[in-house]
């Protein structure tokens, strides 16, 4: 792995974290929005790991035999983890199952009329970016198993 990926990822974090730490900052100090002024852009960490993840999706499709083979190496990177967490949420939240729930199953956000880029989110709040992501892996596999057949 590039080691200047692993500093990118880093940025992206600590501009992520700040972003949602900004309401923290403001109202403590004189200038009342101080953490709007410091790390109102930060949400740009998330853009920054979408492309690092596009990069990182190109190299590991290097050693690939199929393009199926990316698609289910990428579902089962992904897929496991988010059922455990879904799965304890909707118990912890003893919550019926429901449209929710299945939308959720499949990555689809809650309400896709809703501002753009979350929909309404998922039942997981931070799992928005599971739908962009799905999104991308799915062009991807088509576009690279069309790139085997040409």
């Amino acid at each position: 792995m590039l080691l200047s990926l692993q500093y990118l990822r880093g940025i992206a974090s600590l501009l992520v974290v700040l972003y949602h730490a900004r309401g923290e900052i403001s109202n403590v100090y004189a200038q009342s929005n101080l953490g709007e002024l410091l790390f109102g852009n930060g949400y740009i960490g998330v853009d920054l790991f979408f492309m690092i993840s596009g990069f990182v999706i190109m190299l590991s499709t290097e050693k690939d035999k199929s393009a199926f083979s990316f698609i289910i190496k990428r579902l089962f990177r992904i897929y496991p983890v988010y059922l455990v967490c879904l799965f304890v949420l909707v118990f912890i939240q003893d919550r019926p199952i429901d449209i929710n729930v299945i939308k959720s199953l499949f990555f689809v956000n809650l309400d896709l009329f809703s501002e753009a880029p979350w929909f309404g989110y998922t039942i997981i709040f931070t799992a928005w970016t599971l739908m962009f992501e799905i999104i991308f892996y799915i062009l991807f596999y088509i576009s690279l198993a069309l790139s085997w057949i040409i």
